[in-house]
């Protein structure tokens, strides 16, 4: 009876990640995790392939999410859903920066050891930051991928696109080299830009069990801490203009949702 109820439990979840990969999908914004997701509706779009196909990022992570979800070890399965909702319980989605507030300065060095400036950056016109985990993460190496493919688009806006991690400068450009990246992508050492967004979290103690060496080999500490995944649109004066932060590390700003809110922010120029 006991092993009866667990696996119900374990059915439970996986239907419940795949549930979560296709909401992601029809462009919804999932902010709670495995058992009790609020969602609010960004595009009330119609399960169809042309719903799929308009947000190509989106239904890709969608389909690495419902994949892992069907192939996954329950006990692994569990415990990446049941981090993703104490993260969400520990109530760091409400400390984050968010529209209209002020983005902290920074100056980091990217993958080759230049360092870059954001108010810098700022003179020529907005900035698209985000922050991904790491280069060691398929979700984030799917999305800067799908984010050099826009490049055109969002330099045709006047927009510089830069991409922070914990990762070490050697690592960043691993993963600049492997996804033939054309944008800056920035080590930050212990998080420490993460935290004045208000991102940066430790991890789970039972993920930290698996992945804390890798981490500490990656990113050069033993802190086990990473950032939220993170976009945001920062105008020139570092006002926030567009802010989309999650605790669930599958879903991420979708390139269409980026140029829309470049074009609103130029045509108020």
């Amino acid at each position: 009876m006991a092993s009866r109820k667990r696996l119900s439990k374990i059915e439970t979840l996986r239907h419940r990640t795949v549930e979560l990969a296709q909401m992601a999908a029809l462009g919804f914004v999932v902010t709670a995790g495995s058992s009790a997701a609020q969602t609010t509706s960004k595009s009330m779009q119609p399960e169809t392939k042309q719903a799929a196909t308009s947000r190509p990022l989106e239904a890709k992570l969608a389909e690495m999410a419902d994949s892992f979800a069907e192939r996954a070890e329950p006990e692994k399965l569990e415990a990446y859903l049941t981090a993703i909702q104490n993260l969400v319980d520990s109530g760091i989605l409400e400390q984050t920066l968010g529209l209209n507030d002020e983005a902290p300065a920074f100056e980091l060095p990217n993958a080759t050891g230049e360092t870059i400036v954001l108010d810098e950056l700022l003179e020529s016109g907005p900035v698209i930051l985000t922050f991904y985990r790491g280069g060691w993460c398929p979700y984030c190496n799917v999305q800067l991928q799908s984010y050099q493919q826009h490049l055109d688009e969002f330099q045709a806006l006047d927009a510089q696109l830069v991409a922070i991690s914990p990762e070490k400068p050697d690592n960043a450009l691993s993963t600049t080299e492997k996804n033939e990246l054309k944008f800056n992508v920035l080590s930050d050492a212990h998080n420490d830009v993460a935290d004045s967004f208000g991102l940066r979290y430790e991890i789970d103690p039972l993920i930290a069990e698996r992945f804390g060496p890798m981490l500490a080999d990656f990113n050069g500490d033993d802190s086990h801490t990473l950032p939220l995944t993170a976009t945001y649109i920062i105008d020139t004066d570092r006002t926030i203009r567009y802010a989309k932060v999650t605790a669930d590390y599958k879903l991420r700003a979708e390139p269409a949702d980026l140029i829309e809110a470049l074009t609103k922010l130029k045509a108020e120029d």
